[in-house]
């Protein structure tokens, strides 16, 4: 299975040719987008009780030796310079939004949150990369294989497992 990102029909991305540094930068990225996503919500007013302040500042710090990591890997300068412009758009810019309306601010409860959202971010990049990076090379002809039924006993198949595993939980709890 590929994936392939087209923008008006020019390939944009494609996980054919993944190595672990594209993971690192796509995990990132991802991260980033979500605090962002976070930011967007607290700048509308539609979170008011958790400032996003903390997790943008954690998030600089990490996107900065990212950043330096990328420079010693010797990458084109032109993705480092792509990489520093996303780094202003979802880091600096936010950053000078908040300071401009004066929600700069650390409370216990954005720490909390920030810890826990990177927690999970951690747990899902190390859940790719190790899962499906390393000891799982043919995960997508399996996954395939079990959601489409084909060439597989019934003992085999991942729903009827799922779906026996729930099953039997539910008539444990009963008894």
């Amino acid at each position: 299975m590929n994936l392939s990102v087209q923008f008006k029909h020019k390939e944009i991305f494609n996980t054919d040719n993944l190595s672990r540094l594209g993971i690192v930068i796509i995990n990132d990225l991802t991260f980033n987008i979500i605090i962002y996503i976070w930011y967007l919500l607290v700048d509308f007013n539609i979170i008011t009780s958790v400032n996003v302040f903390f997790a943008i500042m954690i998030s600089l710090i990490q996107n900065i030796i990212i950043f330096i990591y990328l420079i010693s890997k010797n990458i084109s300068i032109e993705y480092i310079i792509k990489y520093f412009i996303l780094l202003i758009i979802l880091k600096i810019l936010p950053i000078i939004s908040l300071y401009n309306n004066n929600k700069i601010y650390i409370n216990y409860i954005d720490v909390y949150i920030t810890v826990y959202l990177y927690l999970v971010y951690v747990l899902i990049f190390f859940i790719i990369y190790d899962v499906v990076l390393e000891k799982n090379i043919g995960i997508t002809s399996i996954v395939n294989k079990d959601l489409t039924g084909s060439n597989i006993t019934n003992d085999d198949n991942l729903l009827n497992s799922i779906y026996d595993t729930t099953y039997n939980d539910i008539i444990k709890r009963i008894i």
